[in-house]
């Protein structure tokens, strides 16, 4: 009857018994014949995994197989220098400077269609639900084009020309940030502009469960939250932040991270942002010369990459990924290029099995199992880089031990603390059924409405998805040995978890 989520529970207990990593290591790096330079954009992934990236100022376009491996090259215009984005049917869209935004064929590399726009192309094309590509290119035009190749109409704005590179709500509301952040119709037409006389929205929106559009200022170093009616909700600007140069990520309970640039100083700042006030959460303080859009991990896990100047080369490293804990901001770990990691978008993508791939093109081993459940995990809010936010983020179950994530170990004399929190996303207030269980070595509990654990297996309470944090549940009865504690959540309340969809969090806590 509950084979469903025991066999989910026991195969994630397997997984989680192997040793983690506490760095990352190099898989693989291509190469030889394919440059020097480490990385301009962000790669694209598809479903299949092969990895679509491009080189700073290159004619040729690039597909790659997950062991490293090259699929194709392609010659298809002069000087690329935007990020690819993966259509629905798995077309890859990639403009240049040839002022023409092309449509490739994900097999072979060859050309479905070419979509002049009357100008060069440095940013990233977004993709709806119904296939219409979105591009901004250099000339004060929102383009949208449908599936075949065909105009399907024109949005001419009063910014400068640059254009950020456009972002897609869940309402299929375009937003596009020049000067002032605007707000279009799927139809072409203005919905409202927010123009705060900043002279400075520069890169892409940023789009957050409940609707609300993050946008920084390049100007002033203002980050601006504003409502889906177009009104500010807050402003962070921290004393002497000069810029923002980059599209913020969110992370599953909606923090927001994004750096900044400080005037006068040999530093930039990383900050995680409440965003509910606009209040600061922690911050981290890096001695680079740009910091590019971060990444948020599944496991919380938040990836920075930043270019040094020559003067603060750290053995003659040009360029690094940090790691950071999204709980306090702590370095996890650095790694290091002896390669220039540059371009306007240089953000490293996370595929399921936890390869990180940092443009054209490095793949490093990590502890995350993909992209964060969140809002806007990366800078073009997906691995395929379609710039669309999902129309349903699913809940977020969340259970610490120790306030920690990862395996613990403690012996009989430490204290152990159990936390639980949900983060229902748009699934606010459905209903609900709450499963709290133990395994401890050969016997499974599960906590009671008395709340007390108890020998077997099922449910908790039945409710409402709510959202909670760092509830403390009473500790388990766990023994020597590898114990697990689980947290599930599914959403129909009928004491039962088969044919349900469900949700889940385990952690492991060994006794020694």
């Amino acid at each position: 009857m509950r084979s469903l989520i025991l066999i989910t529970l026991i195969i994630s207990i397997l997984f989680m018994a192997n040793p983690l990593l506490s760095a990352p290591t190099l898989k693989w790096e291509l190469k030889p014949k394919y440059g020097s330079s480490a990385a301009t954009q962000t790669p694209a992934v598809s479903d299949e995994g092969i990895i679509f990236f491009s080189r700073p100022n290159d004619m040729k376009f690039f597909a790659a197989k997950p062991d490293g491996s090259l699929k194709w090259e392609k010659k298809i215009g002069p000087n690329i220098n935007s990020s690819p984005a993966i259509g629905p049917k798995g077309t890859v869209y990639i403009g240049g400077k040839d002022n023409k935004l092309c449509a490739v064929n994900p097999e072979d590399g060859s050309i479905k269609w070419y979509y002049p726009c009357e100008n060069k192309i440095n940013t990233t094309p977004a993709i709806a639900r119904d296939g219409t590509i979105y591009v901004s290119p250099y000339n004060k035009k929102l383009h949208a084009i449908k599936p075949d190749g065909t105009k399907k109409w024109v949005f001419e704005h009063s910014g400068f020309r640059a254009g950020s590179s456009p972002s897609i709500g869940k309402d299929e509301t375009v937003y596009l940030a020049d000067m002032a952040l605007y707000a279009i119709n799927s139809n072409g037409n203005l919905k409202w502009k927010y123009d705060p006389s900043l002279n400075g929205f520069e890169y892409a929106p940023a789009i957050g469960a409940d609707g609300t559009i993050y946008v920084g200022s390049s100007y002033d170093g203002s980050l601006h939250a504003v409502s889906q009616q177009g009104e500010a909700k807050w402003i962070h600007k921290p004393k002497n932040s000069s810029g923002i140069f980059s599209t913020p990520a969110i992370g599953p309970e909606g923090t927001i991270y994004i750096g900044k640039q400080i005037a006068d100083e040999p530093f930039n700042i990383f900050y995680a942002i409440n965003p509910e006030d606009g209040s600061t959460k922690w911050k981290f303080r890096l001695e680079s010369n740009i910091l590019y859009s971060p990444t948020v991990g599944k496991d919380g896990t938040i990836y920075l990459g930043v270019m040094y100047k020559p003067k603060n080369w750290v053995n003659k490293s040009p360029s690094a990924i940090y790691a950071l804990n999204s709980e306090d901001g702590s370095l996890v770990w650095k790694y290091p290029f002896d390669k220039c990691v540059g371009g306007s978008q240089a953000t490293p993508t996370i595929v399921s099995d936890g390869t990180l791939y940092i443009g054209s093109l490095y793949a490093l081993q990590t502890n995350s199992k993909g992209l964060a459940n969140s809002p806007w995990p990366i800078f073009h809010h997906d691995q395929k880089n379609s710039g669309q936010a999902s129309p349903s983020q699913e809940p977020v179950a969340d259970l610490k031990a120790n306030n920690s994530n990862g395996p613990i170990t403690i012996s009989s004399k430490d204290s152990l603390s159990i936390t639980a929190s949900l983060y229902p996303h748009t699934y606010q207030d459905r209903q609900a059924e709450y499963w709290f269980v133990a395994f401890v070595p050969n016997a499974w509990y599960y906590l009671n409405k008395n709340l007390l654990w108890q020998k077997g297996f099922t449910s908790f309470v039945s409710g409402r998805f709510i959202k909670f944090s760092n509830i403390e549940l009473p500790n388990p009865p766990v023994r020597n040995g590898k114990n697990f504690v689980g947290f599930v959540i599914d959403d129909n309340p009928d004491g039962d978890i088969a044919n349900d969809k469900y949700w889940f969090d385990l952690n492991e806590v060994n006794l020694k």
